[in-house]
């Protein structure tokens, strides 16, 4: 699907810049994003949508249930509430 020069070159590279960048916040640490962190980021989010809409991986949300909105928007509330 991606070809090995790309899948170990930038790919790789915006992977190991983007890591650092958003790992503290799945840690749950506040972090300010400059312009660049959030072109990255951004970067970063659009290649892993491409990729797994062109995975031919079944389709799957398990972040959003009919009817019931967003499962990990609940989950910070609930966590709010404690």
């Amino acid at each position: 699907m991606v070809c090995d020069p790309c899948n170990t070159g930038w790919m790789s590279d915006l992977e190991a810049e983007t890591k650092a960048i958003v790992e503290p916040m799945t840690y749950g640490h506040s972090v300010v994003l400059s312009v660049i962190d959030q072109l990255k980021v951004a970067s970063w989010a659009t290649q892993i949508a491409l990729l797994l809409r062109h995975s031919g991986a079944p389709r799957q949300n398990e972040y959003y249930q009919p009817g019931g909105g967003h499962s990990a928007a609940r989950g910070v509330a609930r966590r709010a509430e404690r």
